[in-house]
């Protein structure tokens, strides 16, 4: 396969360029951090891009993991960020002591001089005072160590094959698991797989309950808890939630009725229904589907196919196949106006789509880089925002592929395989949900132990599935990476609010000449008010009432009824 590699060149030069980079904004925080008199409007324009370039640490940290620097690297990297990220929230501290002295009418005379570009009353009322910056720092690099640790801790766990003897890594025995057609190996692996997580299990209950407990008590401080710290964090509200997964339940029968039938009435596992997933015989070579995401976003707006291929051609992309890929991501480098992407790209339709989803984040991203933001990513960026777009991206992208087959039994497979991607967002992330939140609940009493996580986990499958499996997926919360993300709890229903949403944009993109402009600005304040907000702003869509879900709802049970029908 000829994949692409991305480029860069113009993201990272070696540790010294670094090194530099990081004493330059350290030089120029060190100047702001004692002033005796607020920024003017330029310099809240260069703290405003400051604090982007201080987050690119970060995206760099993620790409310098996938190309195998050395941990000392990762680590001067990551000394870097949280190093440059303390200067700041004290820059911002001291503002906001200076803002608040002065008088009602001094205070309207200074926001008149920043010309409506930013809010500094906002800024200032909600930073932390030093003792508050100082506890909360503290409690970010636990949960940061405690990612790092549960990263490492997987990258040396050792699954044994008995059946060749090859040594493997999660995601290699967890992909065979999935993937391979002969019934007797597939068994072999899975228990293979379960055998490596159970001894290690206890070390990963360890390093949860510490993730957990840490955000209890930060919640605490603020007189909450972490799902509605999550929530108001994501821009929704918890009624918002609970309609979101009213909207689910609407779904539930006709999806279970998709699984019997698929399954020729038979009850079977989990592990069973995802190893006999009806696979699309059709294999898309990278080039093409480059092209066709292109071709399919450009049905809806030229400017979108533009953007693909811009991505693409200035090496924003890196496809290749490594074992030290999981999954995806998108990294941004807003300063830049660019992002770099990595995925395995192989030939199937999954990919394709994992890549127009990849490449909606960074159309997101694209839209934020102008924006005058004076908080870090972990204060203003909404996964809701950020998976609407990326779920917008791959749902235009599987509904040309699936519009444009015109061989029936192939329609048929892809018609099939998007319904499991409905299992998959509004059925498997509930069941994340639902652990999370159980975790969250019970965690307050004291920390769990190995067996009650993984019962926790086994429950919470067999109620967002309905029961309609015989067994589900064990060691579920040591698989599953988002579980361990330092700064995004419940980093799940997100998924599902991002699919639903995207679903019902879709219908507007066809019939609304100016949607790119509107889905635009909305991405380009992402933060600036919560997202809910933003959709009636721009689309005079209300999520708190029901008439956009039942359209939803609408075209997913429509979508069901066709693959019954062929």
């Amino acid at each position: 396969m000829n994949l692409q590699k991305w480029d860069l060149t113009r993201i990272y030069n070696g540790e010294e360029e670094v090194n530099r980079e990081s004493k330059r904004l350290s030089e120029m925080l060190g100047q702001l951090e004692n002033r005796e008199s607020l920024l003017s409007l330029k310099e809240w324009k260069d703290v405003a891009t400051t604090i982007s370039e201080i987050e690119a640490f970060d995206s760099l940290y993620y790409i310098l993991l996938m190309e195998g620097a050395a941990q000392s690297v990762l680590t001067i990297v990551r000394e870097h960020e949280r190093s440059l990220k303390m200067k700041m929230k004290r820059v911002l501290n001291r503002q906001s002591q200076l803002y608040a002295k002065l008088s009602l009418d001094e205070q309207a005379l200074f926001n008149e001089g920043l010309e409506g570009q930013f809010d500094v009353s906002r800024v200032t009322s909600t930073t932390p005072s030093e003792a508050e910056t100082a506890l909360f720092s503290m409690a970010g690099e636990t949960k940061k160590s405690v990612e790092l640790a549960i990263n490492e801790m997987k990258k040396q766990l050792v699954v044994t094959n008995r059946l060749t003897g090859g040594k493997l890594s999660i995601a290699e025995a967890n992909k065979i698991a999935l993937h391979n057609s002969n019934e007797k190996s597939d068994e072999t692996i899975v228990a293979d797989l379960n055998q490596a997580l159970e001894k290690q299990a206890p070390f990963f209950a360890i390093m949860y309950n510490q993730l957990i407990q840490t955000r209890i008590t930060e919640s605490q401080y603020d007189k909450t808890n972490p799902l509605a710290e999550s929530l108001k964090s994501n821009g929704i509200t918890n009624d918002t939630l609970k309609l979101m997964w009213k909207t689910v339940d609407q779904l539930i029968p006709a999806l279970t009725s998709y699984i019997v039938k698929r399954e020729d009435g038979k009850r079977v596992s989990w592990y069973d229904y995802m190893t006999r997933s009806k696979k699309v015989q059709v294999n898309i070579r990278f080039h093409e589907a480059v092209e066709r995401i292109g071709d399919s976003l450009s049905a809806i707006d030229q400017r979108l196919g533009s953007f693909v291929h811009k991505a693409l051609e200035q090496g924003w992309v890196d496809a290749t196949l490594h074992e030290r890929k999981q999954g995806g991501f998108c990294a941004p480098f807003l300063t830049k106006g660019e992002s770099r992407i990595s995925l395995a790209y192989d030939e199937s339709i999954d990919s394709v789509r994992r890549l127009a989803h990849e490449i909606g984040h960074a159309w997101h991203f694209k839209q934020m880089e102008c924006a005058n933001n004076l908080y870090f990513s972990d204060e203003r960026f909404e996964m809701t925002s950020a998976e609407t777009a990326s779920i917008f991206f791959e749902t235009i992208v599987i509904d040309s592929l699936v519009a444009d087959e015109r061989n029936k039994a192939l329609r048929k497979q892809m018609l099939s395989w998007k319904i499991e991607q409905m299992v998959h967002y509004l059925m498997s992330i509930r069941s994340a949900f639902l652990f999370e939140e159980a975790v969250c609940q019970k965690r307050k009493d004291g920390p769990l132990i190995t067996e009650e996580l993984e019962q926790l986990s086994l429950s919470s499958q067999q109620e967002a599935f309905g029961a309609v499996f015989t067994g589900y997926e064990r060691y579920k919360w040591i698989k599953q990476s988002h579980f361990f993300m330092a700064e995004f709890p419940f980093y799940n229903y997100s998924y599902t609010f991002g699919f639903l949403i995207s679903q019902g944009l879709v219908e507007l993109a066809s019939k609304d000449a100016a949607f790119v402009n509107k889905f635009g600005l909305l991405l380009s304040e992402t933060g600036k008010m919560p997202i809910k907000d933003l959709i009636l702003n721009h689309f005079q869509i209300n999520l708190s009432e029901p008439a956009f879900w039942e359209v939803v709802v609408g075209k997913l049970l429509s979508e069901i009824k066709s693959w019954h029908d062929m």
